[in-house]
């Protein structure tokens, strides 16, 4: 968090935080020649404030890695100026990572986001050597990245439906089944289609689909399962002053607090009953 707050706050050294956050993702340790790096670019306060995360920073592991690319997607949110610099570290980083939910979260960003850059190219690279190299869980979300960029980049699509009919061959049956449906979404030319089914986020409650999906299984019917009878997931509504106001019950009339005691009341009490305590003890 001190990481993210000091690249907000100077948006321009954006490269040199990024730079850092690649290095520490990469070696897991802090190195003099981090201090170096940061020292040349910051004033001896903000010097001496890096230095300080340097070296309370705990090393390796999944919760490590987990804060070092939230501060990158945090930052690549905050400032598009370092959109371009952030993916690219970030994957970098899935070329050699061990833990299968980041490179899912990773590749789910570099869909979303990377078709938007003005090389969209350069990251096709990457996913594919997810589909390659990964677990089937990766696999899955490479090819969904994917298809994601085919359906934006009109230049990359020809490139990218060749990559996803290599994907019908894979030994998974999830990785299979998405780059099939992928490829028929892509090759109907229908924006609806595209913009429904690739673009769009899911709109229903994921709760609520598992559950009628379960009971569509266990009750078979004639009819195919209608996807519009999910409940749609609806952000919870902000209550307003006016109708907070509005809808407020009414509770009975409390009744006055008592004033409190000063601490001289208090002491005074405390020395009282000790005094009592002791000619008590006196008597006996």
């Amino acid at each position: 968090r001190a990481i993210q707050g000091l690249c907000l706050k100077f948006p321009k050294k954006h490269d040199v935080m990024m730079n850092l956050l690649s290095t520490m993702l990469r070696d897991e340790v802090h190195s003099l020649r981090l201090i170096i790096l940061v020292s040349r670019s910051f004033n001896y306060l903000n010097q001496r404030r890096v230095i300080l995360i340097l070296h309370n920073l705990p090393q390796g592991g999944y919760q490590y890695k987990e804060a070092i690319v939230n501060t990158i997607i945090a930052v690549i949110e905050a400032n598009p100026a370092s959109q371009d610099t952030g993916l690219y570290h970030l994957c970098e980083f899935i070329e050699d990572c061990e833990h299968g939910v980041l490179a899912t979260k990773i590749l789910h960003l570099l869909g979303r986001e990377g078709p938007k850059t003005p090389t969209p190219s350069k990251f096709i690279r990457y996913i594919y050597n997810r589909v390659i190299l990964e677990n089937p869980t990766v696999r899955a979300a490479a090819v969904t990245s994917l298809a994601k960029f085919g359906a934006v980049c009109a230049n990359l699509k020809p490139s990218i439906l060749v990559l996803l009919r290599r994907c019908l061959f894979d030994t998974h049956d999830e990785v299979r089944d998405r780059a099939t449906f992928y490829l028929g979404v892509l090759e109907s030319n229908n924006p609806s289609l595209i913009s429904q089914y690739l673009l769009d986020t899911l709109q229903s409650s994921i709760v609520g689909l598992q559950s009628l999906l379960v009971h569509y299984i266990d009750n078979p019917a004639k009819d195919a399962f209608n996807l519009n009878s999910v409940p749609i997931t609806t952000a919870p509504a902000e209550v307003t002053p006016s109708s907070k106001t509005d809808d407020m019950v009414v509770d009975a009339p409390r009744k006055p607090a008592l004033p409190s005691k000063s601490r001289q009341e208090e002491f005074a009490e405390k020395l009282g009953v000790h005094s009592g305590v002791c000619a008590a003890r006196a008597r006996l």
